[in-house]
């Protein structure tokens, strides 16, 4: 087992995926995305990284670029 990955994150269910996040947050909305790239803002609230690689740096996204999800071994 030693080659599995894995990507362990944590967010919020809504009818069958992760809920966005906006800018703003509201009721059922989760807040704190970038403005202008709330489109490409991760649907992730929590995770854990591989050893050497920060959230901040998992996570990061702008207007143009999504963020790239790093797995972690087992």
């Amino acid at each position: 087992m030693s080659d599995w990955e894995v990507l362990p994150v944590v967010g919020s269910a809504d009818f069958g995926s992760f809920r966005a996040v906006q800018v703003d947050d509201s009721g059922f909305i989760f807040g704190g995305a970038k403005e202008g790239a709330a489109g490409n803002a991760p649907r992730v609230i929590d995770m854990i990284t591989p050893e050497g690689v920060s959230q901040a740096d998992a996570l990061n996204y702008d207007a143009d670029t999504l963020a790239s999800l790093p797995f972690t071994s087992l």
